[in-house]
């Protein structure tokens, strides 16, 4: 989703994502998760960063290139615990809040919220934790979340077409 209108998404909306997300299994109830919603102040410094960043040495367009951030009605940055000392329960934690992404996603596209799910090319740019308060040494940005109203509403939005049918990743070992 890239073309939301400027509907605002209710508060309500958001915490009734936000819930249905930490219901999402995760090891040992650890709820590694954090969601930290992105005012517009803070949206136009991300965007001053960005266009810097991409105007002084970004050869590579990236997939947040050419975006109107301030366009965009919701932010939701969310994060996972870090484990360094023990790498396979950060990767469990990881994978537990990547569920609790899906949930997020899925209880906003119920109530007729778009959502896009970015990453590296927006999340990992200099200076992007800082700004949302992320401290890089105790969680990790899983991804950064837009939200709106889709412009025409959800049901015109393009069909995602898969690149895989069941046929092609499922299999049964007797």
């Amino acid at each position: 989703m890239r073309n939301f209108d400027q509907t605002p998404v209710s508060d309500d909306v958001l915490r009734r994502a936000i819930e249905c997300a930490i219901a999402a299994p995760n090891r040992s109830m650890s709820e590694p998760w954090r969601f930290i919603q992105i005012g517009r102040e803070t949206v136009g410094k991300i965007a001053e960063r960005l266009d810097e960043a991409e105007s002084v040495s970004d050869p590579e367009r990236s997939e947040s290139a050419g975006v109107d951030y301030l366009a965009i009605p919701g932010w939701c940055v969310i994060t996972s615990k870090r484990t360094p000392d023990d790498p396979v329960v950060e990767e469990t934690d990881f994978a537990s809040t990547a569920c609790a992404v899906q949930n997020f996603m899925l209880s906003m596209w119920s109530e007729g919220i778009g959502t896009r799910w970015m990453q590296s090319s927006l999340t990992q740019r200099p200076g992007f934790s800082e700004l949302c308060g992320v401290d890089l040494e105790k969680e990790k940005i899983v991804g950064c979340i837009w939200y709106g109203f889709v412009s025409g509403g959800v049901l015109n939005t393009s069909p995602w077409v898969r690149k895989n049918d069941v046929d092609e990743v499922y299999s049964s070992i007797p």
